[in-house]
Order: C-alpha cells, then sequence, then structure tokens
C-alpha cells in the first residue's frame, strides 16, 4: 500500500470515527428553537432524558413573579417554567465554547 493510499484510509477512518463520536447536532446553536439537543418547549422528563440528571438545581423568580426551575449542566443551564400546567424549557444558556451556531457564531 502506498503512502498516499495510506494517508486515504487513515483519513477515512478518522472521519467515520468521528461520525459516531461527535454529535455536530447538538453542538449547533438554533437561535429561537434550542441548543445541546434541547429545544424550548421541551418538557422536564424530555430534557432529563437527553442530558440526564442535572449535577444541580436551583429555583428563583423569573420577572413576573413565577417561579423558574434551573436545571444546571456542564454544558448548558435550562430553565423551566410552568406552561398550561407543567415545567417546560423557556431559556437556554451556555458558556461553553463548544456551543456553536452552523456559521461558527458562539462563546468565545
Amino acid at each position: 500500500m502506498s503512502n498516499a493510499s495510506l494517508r486515504f484510509a487513515a483519513a477515512a477512518a478518522a472521519a467515520t470515527f468521528g461520525l459516531f463520536v461527535a454529535s455536530p447536532v447538538a453542538a449547533v446553536i438554533v437561535p429561537g428553537q434550542g441548543m445541546a439537543g434541547i429545544r424550548l418547549r421541551m418538557s422536564e422528563s424530555q430534557v432529563r432524558a437527553r442530558l440526564g440528571e442535572p449535577p444541580r438545581i436551583t429555583r428563583t423568580r423569573g420577572a413576573l413573579g413565577y417561579l423558574v426551575t434551573r436545571l444546571h449542566y456542564p454544558r448548558v443551564d435550562v430553565d423551566l417554567q410552568k406552561l398550561d400546567g407543567h415545567p417546560l424549557v423557556i431559556h437556554i444558556l451556555t458558556t461553553h465554547p463548544g456551543e456553536r451556531t452552523a456559521s461558527g457564531v458562539g462563546v468565545g
């Protein structure tokens, strides 16, 4: 096998491996829709199914006095508020530089 063929095979293997290890969909911020695999108006159970148990949970009052529950994860914080009687995602926050829009805009 020539060096060029060997380099091509190694690059193809690395690209294939990257498809299984990296999840580009999860790292894409879609303004007005979501990021990190979380979408606005998802239920708390859907968030936990996607991201697991949050390492920390805090509760505060929003600007209008409604209770807001924040699920803190390593890459994102997810705010939930009761809408139609169920806690739904109203806000997603990140300071992680790995979270970016499709055009590359992100933190840092």
